[in-house]
C-alpha cells in the first residue's frame, strides 16, 4: 500500500471510509492512535458535553481535555464503543488552524473506557469569550470559523452540530470547531433514520420534518450552512436563537414555518450584507442555501471593510461546577402536547395541523429528544415551566 502522504484526495476519503467501516466490525482502532503520558486525572468531576464528560489533565506538560463517551447500562457499551470509533477516526484525520487539534487517545485513566485527548481550550465557548470579551472582532471570529467549516466540507464532511457550544476559543483568541459525535460523510448513503441527532434550535427544518422527496432526516452541508446562519446570530446577541421562546415545541413550530430568529440589534450591529448573507442560509429549500466557498469569499469581502483592531483578553471568570447526572436522575424533558394545545406563534395567526402531521412532529421531537443527555452542556439547561403547570427543562 502507497504511503498516505502520496495518496490523492480521493484516495484519502476511500481509504478514511475503510478504517471506520473497519472499526465498525472489530471495534479495534489502530496502535498509533493511542498515546502514553497522559498524567492521571486529578479532579473527577467533570464538564458535561453533548454526549460525554469531559476532564482537565496534562500532557506533555500542557492542560489537555479528556473527553469519554457517556453510557449507563452494560447493553450500551458496545454502541457507545462504535460511536467512540468513529469520532475518533473521522477527527484524528483532520488538520485545520481552526479545528480542535485531535492528541490521540488515553486509555490509562479510565479504565475500560478510552478517552479522546485534545488541547484544553482555555477560553471555553465562543459566547462565553465574547461575554468577557465584548470588544472581540466579532468579525473576524465568524469569518474564521466558517474556514474551518469550510475545511470539513471540503473533506466531504458533515459536522452535524454546529452551535456556539461547539466552537472553542484558544489562547491567542482564535476559534476552533469541536465536537464531532454527529459527524458524517456527505455522500453517504446509508443513514440511521432513528439517530436523530443535533440541537433543535440550530436544526435546518428538514432535519425536524422532512418533505416528501427528502431524504429523511440526513444531515447535509446544507443543514451546516443553516445552522452556521443560527450560529452567527448566536455569535452576535449572545443568546441562542429563537431566545424569546421558551417552549422548544414553538420553536419546531416556527422553523417549519420559515420563520428565522430576529435581527440582532444592539451595540454590536449587524450590516445589511451579512444579515441578507444569513437569510440566504436559511432558505426553506436546502438545494436554494448558499455553499461553503461561496460564504467565505462573501465573509472575506465583509472582513475587509471592517475593523481590524487589535483584542486585548479580559480574565476569565471560573467555570462552574458541573450539573451531576446519572441514568437515575434523569432530568425530566416535559411534554407539550400538540393534540390538546392549538400552538400560536409569535405574530401569526393560529394553525391547527392535521392530526397525522400532529403525530409526525412529536416523533420527530421525541427522536431529538432521545439525543437530549441530562447532563449535557451544564450551562444551558434552564428550568422553567409550561403554563406554570408541568416543568420541563428548555434545551437550548
Amino acid at each position: 500500500m502507497r504511503d498516505a502522504l502520496y495518496l490523492d484526495h480521493s484516495e484519502q476519503l476511500n481509504a478514511r471510509r475503510f478504517l471506520i467501516s473497519l472499526s465498525k466490525v472489530s471495534t479495534n482502532l489502530p496502535g498509533y492512535m493511542f498515546i502514553d503520558g497522559v498524567a492521571s486525572v486529578k479532579d473527577k468531576n467533570s464538564y458535561g458535553g453533548t454526549f460525554g464528560d469531559v476532564y482537565r489533565s496534562t500532557y506533555k506538560m500542557k492542560p489537555v481535555a479528556l473527553k469519554r463517551l457517556r453510557h449507563f447500562q452494560v447493553e450500551e457499551s458496545h454502541h457507545i464503543y462504535r460511536k467512540f470509533c468513529k469520532e475518533a477516526l473521522i477527527w484524528q484525520r483532520l488538520s485545520h488552524q481552526f479545528i480542535l487539534p485531535f492528541l490521540g487517545i488515553d486509555a490509562e485513566n479510565f479504565p475500560r473506557q478510552p478517552c479522546m485527548v485534545s488541547p484544553w481550550m482555555t477560553n471555553g465557548t465562543i459566547t462565553r469569550f465574547l461575554k468577557h470579551n465584548p470588544k472581540a472582532n466579532i468579525d473576524k471570529l465568524y469569518t474564521r470559523f466558517r474556514l474551518g467549516i469550510h475545511y470539513l466540507h471540503c473533506q466531504n464532511i458533515v459536522h452535524g452540530d454546529i452551535k456556539g457550544g461547539n466552537i472553542l476559543i484558544d489562547e491567542y483568541g482564535q476559534p476552533r470547531l469541536a465536537d464531532f459525535g454527529l459527524t458524517i460523510f456527505a455522500d453517504s448513503t446509508r443513514h440511521n433514520t432513528t439517530d436523530q441527532g443535533g440541537t433543535l434550535r440550530w436544526m435546518a427544518p428538514e432535519l425536524l420534518y422532512p418533505m416528501p422527496g427528502i431524504e429523511c432526516y440526513k444531515r447535509t452541508t446544507a443543514s451546516d450552512m443553516y445552522a452556521y446562519g443560527c450560529l452567527c446570530i448566536e455569535v452576535y446577541t449572545g443568546q441562542v436563537p429563537f431566545a424569546d421562546v421558551r417552549s422548544e415545541i414553538m420553536v419546531l413550530e416556527k422553523v417549519l414555518n420559515d420563520e428565522h430568529p430576529r435581527r440582532p440589534s444592539g451595540p454590536n450591529t449587524m450590516t445589511d450584507e451579512l444579515w441578507n448573507l444569513i437569510n440566504a442560509c436559511w432558505k426553506h429549500d436546502r438545494a436554494s442555501r448558499p455553499k461553503s466557498g461561496l460564504v467565505v469569499d462573501h465573509l472575506k469581502h465583509i472582513l475587509r471593510r471592517s475593523a481590524t483592531d487589535p483584542v486585548a483578553l479580559s480574565p476569565m471568570e471560573p467555570i462552574p461546577p458541573p450539573i451531576p447526572h446519572s441514568k437515575n436522575s434523569l432530568v425530566t424533558v416535559g411534554y407539550f402536547s400538540l393534540f390538546s394545545q392549538t400552538l400560536t406563534t409569535y405574530g401569526t395567526p393560529t394553525r391547527t395541523r392535521p392530526s397525522e402531521e400532529q403525530a409526525a412532529l412529536m416523533k420527530s421531537l421525541n427522536r431529538i429528544r432521545r439525543h437530549a443527555d441530562p447532563g449535557r452542556l451544564y450551562h444551558e439547561l434552564k428550568l422553567t415551566y409550561v403554563l406554570h403547570v408541568v416543568p420541563y427543562v428548555d434545551l437550548l
